[in-house]
């Protein structure tokens, strides 16, 4: 039997295609906002990543 509860459709998972990283990113934007060296960090720590993973491709 397959069951849906209304919870899970409320969260907007399938109908807003954002993953949770980048929702959590964007509330410590909305958050931090006035703390621009936090967001520089989560930035730069962020290209960081992402650069390093396309070098190792």
């Amino acid at each position: 039997v397959y069951h849906r509860t209304n919870a899970s459709e409320d969260k907007g998972e399938t109908q807003h295609p954002i993953t949770p990283k980048l929702y959590v990113f964007l509330l410590h934007l909305i958050t931090f906002r006035e703390c621009s060296y936090h967001i520089y960090i989560i930035i730069y720590l962020h290209y960081n990543i992402h650069t390093n993973n396309h070098n190792y491709i």
